[in-house]
Parts: C-alpha cells; sequence; structure tokens
C-alpha cells in the first residue's frame, strides 16, 4: 500500500524524489546477529533489554544502528528510489 501511494504521488509531485527504506532489513540482521551490532544474544527476546524497551519498542540504541544505516543506505547509489 505505501508503495501504491509513493508512485501516486510521484505524479502529483514531480520534483520530489521518494524512498522507501526497508527496515526490515536491519531489523532481521539485528536479531539474527544481536554480537555483531554490540548486542548479547539474549537480549533478542528480553524486554527491558539493549535491543527491546518494552515488548514492541526498540531502545535508543537501536535506534543508532538504525539511523547509521540510513544514513549510509542514503549514500548509496544503488538504494532503491522512485523519482
Amino acid at each position: 500500500m505505501l508503495r501504491d501511494r509513493v508512485f501516486s504521488a510521484r505524479h502529483q509531485y514531480p520534483e520530489v524524489k521518494a524512498m522507501i527504506y526497508p527496515t526490515i532489513t536491519l531489523y532481521n540482521a539485528i536479531l539474527d546477529h544481536p554480537t555483531e551490532f554490540g548486542f548479547d544474544e539474549e537480549d533478542v527476546t528480553q524486554m527491558g533489554s539493549k535491543i527491546w524497551y518494552d515488548y514492541v519498542h526498540p531502545t535508543s540504541a537501536f535506534h543508532n544502528h538504525l539511523a547509521n544505516h540510513v544514513i549510509a543506505w542514503l549514500h548509496d547509489e544503488n538504494a532503491v528510489s522512485w523519482s
């Protein structure tokens, strides 16, 4: 649905470059390999851990990785965009 909205918006605002960041890629990488990101294995499943603030919200440490990943992604010439 989001992708459809982006495609529709590009016709209405042709001067805007729209990109959809695939957050699931980083979520999976961190949850599958937490130690590579400075987390402990048990952080994957525990609320109040270095990864999870509660049962659904990631911590600031997680968001820091997300922000750095988005910055790198935005600088990647191969990043998927629809403009």
